[in-house]
């Protein structure tokens, strides 16, 4: 019986940048061996089976910090602006992502239930 991983990470496709690619690439080498799900932020909840050994579990996230989302085609000025916003806002708000990580929890503990995980990254 292979052991099971679970991922837990804000970084992962459909998300861009060098994180996200480092992620993936995590989740797969570890998919070779192990049963690995992942949970990751989205725009809305959703399930994807990767392999036999791996699936994503697609948890929606409703921030204030969804607004100021960063996209490859924004121009440096718009980004520049768009990473300003973001640092003030989190200097006086709470974590933009406090309900998605009680959503995660409550999901892995579910999931933990029905089938236990050897590991929790």
């Amino acid at each position: 019986m292979s052991k099971r991983i679970a991922l837990i990470t804000t970084w992962f496709p459909p998300n861009q940048g060098v994180a996200t690619n480092r992620m993936s690439a995590f989740a797969e080498y570890l998919a070779e061996d192990f049963i690995v799900e992942v949970f990751t932020v989205a725009i809305e909840d959703n399930f994807t089976q990767l392999s036999e050994s791996s699936a994503v579990f697609y948890v929606k996230s409703s921030s204030w910090k969804d607004f100021f989302k960063h996209y490859s085609t924004d121009g440096k000025l718009l980004h520049f602006f768009k990473t300003v916003a973001i640092v003030l806002l989190s200097k006086v708000s709470t974590s933009p992502l406090k309900k998605w990580a009680n959503t995660v929890g409550n999901l892995l503990e579910k999931r933990h239930n029905e089938a236990p995980f050897d590991c929790i990254i």
